[in-house]
This record gives C-alpha cells, sequence and structure tokens, in this order.
C-alpha cells in the first residue's frame, strides 16, 4: 500500500491519498489543473490476467478515472508526462513513447512513437512552451518530434453528405455517419478492429 500526500510550497501538509494497493512509483503533475498521473497494477479477474492502469488523483488525495494501459502482462511504465496545455499525457515504455488524449472521459491512444533503430528510451519531455513539440532521448541520439493534427471532410453533395466521422482509438477505428445516426461519443455506430494501431 502507498500514499501519495501533497504539501504546499512552504512544506505544509495539504492532502493524503488513500491508501492504493500495487501503487507504483510514476508520479507526473497535470499543468493545467490539480490531477496527479501515477500507475497501477492489478488483477483482472474476467480476464485472469494482471493489468496496468493510469490512475488520477485529485489535489485533495480523491481518486479521480483512470484508463487501462492495454499493455501485455509483466510490461511496465517507466515514466508519465504531460504536454504544456495538459491535453496529452505521453506514457513512456521501453523503446516507445505512447501519446493518450481524453474527450467525453474517455481515454484515446493516439499515437505510439517507437525510437529510433528501436534504442531503449532513456527519457521523454514535452517542450514546455509548445504542447505538441517533443523530445525523446536515448543512450546515443536525442528525437525532436513535432506532432500535429488536422480534420478532413467528406463530400458535401446530396446524397453523399453522410457526416461521416471516424475517431481512432489504438487499434479501434470508431465510425458515425451523424446524418443518420446521433450517437454521443466516446460511443460510436459502428466500430471496426484491425491488427495495428490505426495512426491518420
Amino acid at each position: 500500500m502507498r500514499i501519495i500526500r501533497v504539501y504546499s510550497r512552504d512544506g505544509e501538509l495539504i492532502s493524503c491519498s488513500e491508501p492504493t494497493d500495487r501503487l507504483e512509483e510514476n508520479l507526473s503533475w497535470k499543468p493545467q489543473g490539480s490531477l496527479i498521473a501515477s500507475t497501477q497494477r492489478r488483477f483482472e479477474p474476467e480476464i485472469n490476467e494482471e493489468v496496468l492502469d493510469v490512475i488520477f488523483f485529485e489535489k485533495n488525495g480523491l481518486r479521480h478515472g483512470e484508463f487501462t494501459s492495454r499493455l501485455p502482462p509483466g510490461s511496465k511504465i517507466l515514466d508519465l508526462d504531460w504536454s504544456s496545455n495538459s491535453e496529452i499525457i505521453a506514457v513512456q515504455l521501453s523503446h516507445s513513447i505512447q501519446l493518450w488524449t481524453t474527450k467525453n472521459y474517455h481515454w484515446y491512444l493516439k499515437q505510439e512513437i517507437s525510437s529510433i533503430n528501436n534504442n531503449q528510451i532513456k527519457y521523454l519531455q514535452f517542450h514546455p512552451e509548445k504542447p505538441l513539440k517533443l523530445m525523446i532521448g536515448t543512450h546515443s541520439s536525442i528525437e525532436i518530434v513535432d506532432l500535429s493534427y488536422c480534420i478532413s471532410s467528406g463530400p458535401t453533395a446530396a446524397p453523399y453528405d453522410l457526416g461521416m466521422t471516424l475517431v481512432t482509438d489504438g487499434t479501434t477505428c470508431m465510425i458515425t455517419p451523424i446524418s443518420i445516426a446521433n450517437v454521443p461519443p466516446p460511443a460510436s455506430l459502428r466500430e471496426f478492429d484491425v491488427d495495428e494501431p490505426i495512426y491518420l
């Protein structure tokens, strides 16, 4: 059992979290807001395996949401880091970085960046002012990654104007034609699973 204690700048104890079983050493404070991210291992009886979760605590010590990392049993998360605008949390693995975002209380795996020549990653760091710029360091190289996103639209002429929306989440593509099915995210009309992560 571990407890997270939050102190003021003057060293006064502000709060303590509830005792959390199998809480790991990773901690990352969200720049905008009062969430602290950490990792926890737990046994999932439905699949009879150990899973690794990214969990969140509020500044007052209360637990506030989580998501399952979807990593194979025995995997280890080495570090967590938030982008400067608090929209992306990077999960550092030994040879790759996963980038997660959230909308409507659902966490989406949006990108996984492998290290150059499959070298072990020693550290990761978001730029302090540019939220879509990330630095990844190995024992022999430093890689600077500039992320970007775009919004694409389909045909707008009848009868092809279905308002088709696609949302990617790791290996799942969630599809909703808004003109015929008003399904609120993170739900979708159809989901398609593929063998490899979808990165548009």
